[in-house]
């Protein structure tokens, strides 16, 4: 997927993001209970909603290194928020703050260290808080531009896609 980011800039900020925590990123869990809630469920569910994201995107004309920046970036909070170990549990000391925050927390700091302009990681780190789409699932803001109502659209459509598709399984 960050192959996928045409800014050269934009790519190499990505791969920094990831680079000091991709071991614990691959193998985290989306969810506890609800969706991709199995090793790798993290990577399974970042990799679709920007497969998806950045597909719609180009669709509907939208900033596309936006999109998919924001679409594989979205739950990295979980990273810190979720123990895999022995057992899916939510960690006893992250889990305080939340993915959401954690998430745009880190996005924003490697921004400022990697001189992103000011605006770009705005927007950025505006699809991480808002991708929960409503203040009571947990979201701080609402979506407020196209691209951060994309990504919290296809969050959605992708969490609610496995969960029936595992569903479904579990009942054969």
């Amino acid at each position: 997927m960050i192959g996928k980011i045409e800014d050269p800039t934009l790519r190499s900020f990505a791969k920094a993001l990831f680079e000091p925590i991709w071991e614990s990123f691959k193998k985290g869990v989306a969810a506890k209970n609800y969706h991709h809630a199995y090793i790798g469920g993290l990577l399974q569910h970042s990799a679709n909603v920007g497969e998806i994201a950045y597909n719609l995107a180009r669709f509907y004309n939208l900033k596309t290194d936006i999109v998919l920046l924001g679409a594989i970036l979205h739950d990295i909070g979980k990273v810190w928020e979720f123990d895999i170990f022995p057992k899916f549990e939510h960690n006893s000391y992250y889990s305080k703050l939340g993915h959401i925050f954690l998430g745009a927390h880190y996005v924003r700091e490697k921004a400022r260290e990697f001189n992103i302009p000011k605006e770009i990681a705005d927007e950025i780190v505006h699809i991480i808080l808002s991708h929960h789409g409503e203040y009571v699932r947990g979201s701080p803001v609402l979506p407020k531009t196209p691209e951060a109502m994309l990504v919290h659209l296809v969050d959605n459509l992708d969490a609610q896609m496995n969960h029936i598709l595992m569903k479904n399984e579990k009942d054969r």
